[in-house]
């Protein structure tokens, strides 16, 4: 529900929201939480703190977001990961 919630933040411009409905869901994941979906939110929080101007906050959710697409073996996620840090 959470992750959600972000989302919809998200998409109506609340980044503020979107960003710490994020890192609430990350902080209160389970440790069978794919890492996938991992990698999705960190990237998603990533991209709620770019709309919110914190572009050095947002590149350690990225690099973390590319390493465990990377491990996992999900190209296409890593090739749009690497494109948003461009």
């Amino acid at each position: 529900l959470g992750e959600l919630q972000a989302a919809i933040a998200f998409y109506q411009g609340n980044y503020a929201e979107a960003e710490k409905a994020y890192s609430d869901v990350l902080n209160l994941r389970h440790k069978d939480t794919p890492p996938q979906a991992i990698a999705n939110m960190l990237r998603n929080r990533s991209m709620a703190r770019l709309g919110l101007g914190l572009y050095p906050e947002s590149l350690p959710d990225l690099q973390e977001a590319l390493n465990i697409y990377s491990e996992v073996g999900n190209s296409i996620y890593y090739a749009q990961t690497l494109v948003m840090t461009s």
